[in-house]
């Protein structure tokens, strides 16, 4: 397998462990999972889009630049997400412990520009990228309105 190849693998795992960390999240407050599985469904979907951003890549629509983000740095993410997984199984969080975690990692995934690692000239390419962007600020402002009603 090539670096490409374990990069993009490590991305679509890495939304796969958002949307498992939120489930857990559902789990210990019954108030808030039916928020909680809303943006679980939507990092699922997102690993579907990079996904298919993926098939791309092999049909040479797609470029990745292995410059903008680096394997480690997804690794380094995904291990805080599954040592957040495993704390919320072990400790009882608060509401906020939970959306200020789940902030955190969604800003960091703006601010490190996961998905700017793609490159593409093509409409379809291009929306995607541009979805997944939107999306992640949209979970960005959906936690941050829960997190103002629960400070």
């Amino acid at each position: 397998m090539d670096q490409s190849s374990d990069l993009l693998d490590a991305l679509i795992q890495h939304e796969k462990n958002v949307s498992d960390l939120y489930k857990s999240y559902a789990e210990r407050i019954e108030l808030l999972a039916g928020f909680w599985n809303s943006l679980s469904r939507e990092e699922l979907q997102h690993a579907q889009w990079i996904q298919r951003l993926g098939q791309k890549i092999q049909d040479q629509d797609v470029f990745l630049n292995k410059k903008r983000i680096s394997l480690q740095a997804v690794q380094t993410s995904m291990r805080f997400i599954n040592a957040q997984i495993v704390r919320t199984k072990r400790e009882n969080l608060t509401a906020i412990q939970m959306l200020s975690t789940a902030l955190d990692i969604e800003k960091a995934m703006i601010e490190k520009s996961f998905f700017d690692l793609f490159e593409g000239d093509s409409p379809e390419i291009k929306n995607t990228l541009s979805a997944l962007a939107t999306e992640t600020k949209k979970h960005i402002e959906k936690i941050q309105a829960m997190w103002m009603k629960y400070r």
